[in-house]
């Protein structure tokens, strides 16, 4: 039996990095917007159009562009880094920088063309040489930092920006490779990342997180010289003729006079990040421009103090799906990644619908006659009503957000009686998930920390008040596990207490699905087997291997699978892209498909299944 091949259901545009050049003279704005591959943009800012479209094949995301000093643009990916010559007619993959990195954060241009990356998950800076076609790598930063999140450059040191154990700052020269610690003052503590970092003039611009604060070195002095609050990033400009630079507060753009150190409000309410700062001239005059998340760009005059932005017209990419569910109407409802996005799938018209996406949703599930949603970053709780329009702001509705308790991927959402169980991996850096429980009746949700010591919370399930819930050893990126072994547990929702937890499986690190069959016999999946649990005598009854997988070669395990009956009995299940179906009665188990993550079905029982952007159907 083969699969029918639905689409696309969901596509997009999300600009994250973009840089200003030009080509044949003429202003070029080069955004290159994330999607299954990214696609560089490159929009004309005078006509307020894009005049050329190129895929950036082989990467999913993009955090950096810079134009060099040379006039050349580079782009970071996954893992790759790729180049741009004004006027050609396709971006050239340059290969991957340093093997095993398969992330890029920030760029940052160097002299005589040179540009430098920093990458996850070893936290390491690498440079590339255009003459000599040449990368070369400056290792690990420091110890125990995986995200080299910033760079900024200033002859001859490069300033690296590092996260996931704590926020760090490091000089080091790019000549000798000397490396040298920036202390933070003491009024910045507690914080995850160095998320930007921009040289203006002779000073250092940083932003840290979570607090958002700005701090201003001064690379004379080389002391700290100012500290502002509530800052949104992601960069800041630089200097204007009269020594301002600019960036985004509370939503609003701002001057800063370099000589003065004064902030300035300005009448233009941007409610974005800055991808990027540059300089345009049109028509005599030199303007800030800066683009905007869905490719449009703004643009303002320090003279005149004209503001405006300048819609354009991308072609939005297919995104890549990250959540599944069947809605109350028996129709799938499916999240997309990073860009967000969501769609319908409507089984009897044979059809998609696209909305709006609230965010990149990493799980879903009905309760009654709604979908709740929990979605990365801050495990914000949303409620949506398919029966009612979708208005945005509104339906879907925000509920609540568990930041406040270092918690970020809300992975793991089940209907537990009448209220909706929640299980969430931490932020970054951060060991121990939470147990969640929301009452939509009363709109009150009671949240509890760490109940399995350092490990994530990915899947549940429920039965007679009791959730029971999967965990894996991983905590947020960036942080090394401290269990070995993932967890299988009981939480009685009445005495709101853990009854019991035990190892079902020794050696298996993460429990990726866990499901009551009408029998009520709970099974479950891990990273390579199907088992059958008894939750009253607390045993394995039976164990499948469907894999053999190498738990060394994961760096992490969050997203839970989804076990089901298919119409003639038969357990269906995914592990690591396989689709299987498993009779219960004769053991016997066959794979349906090699490629296939997100199992799901409708009411009338046809499996679905996603593959990178596309939808898939068995139909019965």
């Amino acid at each position: 039996m083969n699969p029918i091949h639905l689409g696309a259901p969901i596509h997009g545009v999300s600009v994250y990095a973009a840089s200003y050049g030009k080509e044949n003279g003429e202003e070029r704005i080069y955004a290159v917007s994330t999607g299954n591959p990214c696609v560089l943009h490159i929009i004309d800012p005078i006509k307020g159009i894009c005049i050329r479209r190129l895929e950036v094949e082989g990467s999913n995301h993009s955090w950096g562009t810079i134009v060099s000093t040379d006039g050349r643009v580079y782009i970071g990916g996954d893992g790759y880094l790729y180049q741009y010559t004004p006027g050609d007619e396709e971006v050239v993959n340059l290969g991957i920088a340093i093997e095993g990195e398969t992330y890029f954060w920030r760029l940052a241009a160097g002299e005589n063309g040179q540009v430098f990356g920093g990458t996850y998950p070893g936290g390491k800076v690498f440079s590339y040489d255009p003459e000599k076609d040449q990368f070369k790598s400056f290792g690990q930063i420091a110890n125990g930092q995986k995200y080299v999140r910033s760079l900024a450059f200033s002859s001859p040191y490069l300033y690296i920006g590092l996260g996931s154990q704590s926020a760090q700052l490091i000089r080091m020269n790019i000549n000798t490779f000397e490396k040298k610690e920036i202390p933070f003052p003491k009024t910045v503590t507690d914080q995850s990342f160095v998320y930007d970092a921009n040289v203006a003039d002779s000073f250092l611009f940083v932003r840290v997180t979570p607090s958002n604060q700005l701090l201003i070195y001064d690379l004379e002095k080389e002391e700290w010289v100012d500290q502002i609050d509530s800052t949104d990033g992601l960069d800041v400009s630089t200097p204007d003729s009269e020594g301002r630079v600019y960036f985004i507060k509370d939503g609003i753009l701002h001057s800063y006079h370099l000589s003065s150190l004064t902030l300035k409000k300005i009448e233009a309410t941007i409610n974005d990040f800055a991808m990027g700062f540059g300089w345009v001239t049109m028509k005599g005059r030199t303007l800030l421009a800066s683009a905007k998340r869905n490719g449009d760009f703004w643009l303002y005059d320090p003279i005149t103090e004209e503001f405006q932005i300048v819609p354009v017209e991308l072609q939005g990419q297919p995104i890549s799906i990250q959540s599944l569910v069947q809605g109350p109407d028996g129709n799938l409802y499916i999240g997309g990644y990073l860009v967000g996005g969501f769609a319908k799938f409507d089984y009897r018209e044979n059809q998609f619908t696209e909305y709006p996406g609230v965010g990149q949703i990493e799980g879903m599930v009905t309760h009654k006659d709604r979908i709740y949603m929990g979605v990365y970053t801050k495990a914000r709780i949303f409620e949506y009503e398919p029966s009612q329009p979708w208005v945005d702001g509104e339906n879907p509705r925000f509920l609540f957000s568990l930041d406040h308790l270092k918690q970020d991927r809300p992975f793991a959402i089940v209907s537990a009686g009448e209220k909706v169980a929640i299980g969430t991996v931490p932020d970054y850096g951060v060991l121990g998930g939470a147990l969640t429980l929301y009452d939509p009746i009363t709109e009150e949700y009671e949240a509890y920390v760490n109940i399995i010591p350092n490990q994530s919370i990915i899947v549940l399930a429920y039965q007679n008040g009791i959730i029971y819930g999967g965990t894996s050893i991983w905590g947020g990126l960036g942080k090394e596990p401290t269990e070995q072994e993932a967890r299988l547990f009981a939480w009685d929702t009445a005495r709101k207490q853990l009854l019991w937890e035990t190892t079902p499986l020794p050696a298996e690190k993460a429990i990726s699905a866990l499901y009551f069959d009408e029998k009520g016999e709970l099974w479950g999946l891990s990273g390579g087997y199907l088992f059958q649990y008894d939750v009253e005598q607390q045993y394995c009854i039976q164990k499948v291997q469907i894999l053999d997988y190498d738990w060394e070669q994961a760096t992490h395990f969050y997203r839970g699978g989804t076990l089901f009956l298919d119409n003639d009995g038969m357990l269906v299940g995914s592990l690591f892209g396989k689709l299987f179906r498993f009779n219960r009665t004769t053991g016997d188990w066959e794979i349906l498909h090699d490629k296939a993550i997100l199992n799901q079905r409708d009411r009338q029982g046809n499996i679905y299944f996603a593959h990178e952007t596309n939808l898939y159907q068995y139909k019965v």
